[in-house]
């Protein structure tokens, strides 16, 4: 279970991924005012804190928290499977260049194809973002 910040770096939530194979894979803190998972992207809180404007974004809390442990301080996740476009707009605002690093299986690639879609036909969309696919998903690589 890890809690889960505001960009105010106050918790405002909890929560766990599974570990095995059953879905869904997370489980958050039920929504509420404070709480609305697609407002929130895990670690955001911490951006400002480090120089490097690349932001990488991975699928969930658990990839940011193995990626922080390589030395990668600067990722985000989403909390669901449904990736907020607008919030990765309001970080291409602030300058930030937006990696986005998902998982290869169907879900990733799935996500990742909404989330192009979505920025692709926003007009407030300014260029910023990359994409690339792992093989695997990023838990089978890094452990």
């Amino acid at each position: 279970m890890v809690p889960i910040n505001n960009v105010q770096d106050k918790t405002i939530g909890f929560g766990a991924r599974v570990i095995n194979e059953s879905l869904p894979k997370y489980i958050n803190t039920a929504e509420t005012k404070l709480f609305k998972k697609k407002q929130i992207l895990y670690n955001e809180s911490h951006l400002d804190k480090h120089s490097n404007k690349k932001i990488i974004l991975v699928e969930g809390y658990f990839d940011v928290i193995k990626l922080h442990q390589f030395g990668f301080s600067n990722c985000v996740a989403p909390l669901g499977t449904s990736i907020n476009h607008e919030r990765i707009i309001d970080l291409t605002k602030k300058g930030y260049e937006i990696i986005v690093c998902l998982d290869g299986d169907l879900a990733g690639r799935n996500a990742s194809l909404r989330l192009m879609n979505n920025l692709l036909s926003s007009k407030d969309f300014e260029l910023g973002v990359n994409l690339f696919y792992y093989p695997k998903t990023m838990t089978q690589i890094l452990c």
